[in-house]
C-alpha cells in the first residue's frame, strides 16, 4: 500500500529537470525608444514542479538558476561599454496548457506567467573602445549596475515527448527597474532584463 502511494504521488506532481543556454540582453529606452542591447550567452538550470489542474491545465512552479544580462553604451560620447553578467535564482509561477497529440502520446505545451528573480552572483566589466585596460567590479555591489530583484513575465512553448523529454524555447520580459537610476548616460534608467532560452528536460 505504501508503495503504491509513492508511485501515485510521482505521478500527480511530476518534476522536471533542465538544462541550457539563454540569449540575454537588455530592454534599453534610449530617447524614449526601446531599444534592444547586444546579448550575451549564458547557461540555464532549473527544476519545475507540474500541479495538475485539470486533464488539460496545469500550475508550475519551481527554482531556476538562470544566467541574465548583456552589453551596453555607457558613454556614447567617448565610445565607453560595459559587459553586465548577473546569475539569478528564480522561481516561476506559470499556467501552462496541453494540447495532446494523438499519435506517439506526446503533447505541445503553453506555460505563461509572472516570475521572481534575485540575484546571487555577476560581474560587470567597463571598458573604452581601443583600450587593452578594463574595469571590473561586482554587478550588485555598491558600484554595480543592477538591482538585485528582478520580476516580470514569461512565455514558454513546449514540445512533450512521451510525456518524459520536454524541449522547451522561452522567452521572458522584465517588468522592474533592473538598471540602479543614473548609471547609463542617455537613458530614462528605465532598463529591465529581457531574455531568451532554450531547455531540454526530462520528467520523473
Amino acid at each position: 500500500m505504501a508503495q503504491e502511494t509513492v508511485v501515485t504521488a510521482k505521478k500527480k506532481f511530476p518534476v522536471e529537470l533542465r538544462v541550457g543556454f539563454t540569449s540575454a540582453s537588455f530592454d534599453t529606452p534610449y530617447n524614449n525608444e526601446s531599444t534592444p542591447s547586444p546579448s550575451k550567452v549564458g547557461f540555464y538550470l532549473g527544476a519545475i514542479v507540474n500541479c495538475p489542474l485539470s486533464k488539460t491545465f496545469n500550475f508550475q512552479t519551481g527554482l531556476v538558476l538562470i544566467h541574465k544580462g548583456g552589453k551596453l553604451d555607457a558613454d556614447h560620447e567617448n565610445d565607453k561599454a560595459i559587459t553586465i553578467d548577473g546569475v539569478y535564482l528564480q522561481a516561476p509561477l506559470y499556467f501552462s496548457a496541453k494540447v495532446p497529440l494523438r499519435r506517439y502520446d506526446n503533447s505541445f505545451n503553453f506555460n505563461f506567467g509572472p516570475y521572481l528573480a534575485y540575484a546571487m552572483a555577476g560581474k560587470t566589466t567597463y571598458k573604452s573602445s581601443g583600450s587593452k585596460s578594463s574595469l571590473s567590479f561586482d554587478t550588485f555591489g555598491d558600484q554595480g549596475p543592477l538591482n538585485r530583484l528582478d520580476a516580470g513575465l514569461g512565455l514558454e512553448f513546449q514540445f512533450e515527448l512521451k510525456h518524459k523529454v520536454v524541449f522547451t524555447l522561452g522567452s521572458e520580459m522584465g517588468m522592474t527597474r533592473s538598471m540602479k537610476k543614473g548609471w547609463v548616460s542617455g537613458t530614462n534608467d528605465l532598463i529591465a532584463n529581457s531574455t531568451n532560452y532554450l531547455s531540454i528536460g526530462y520528467k520523473f
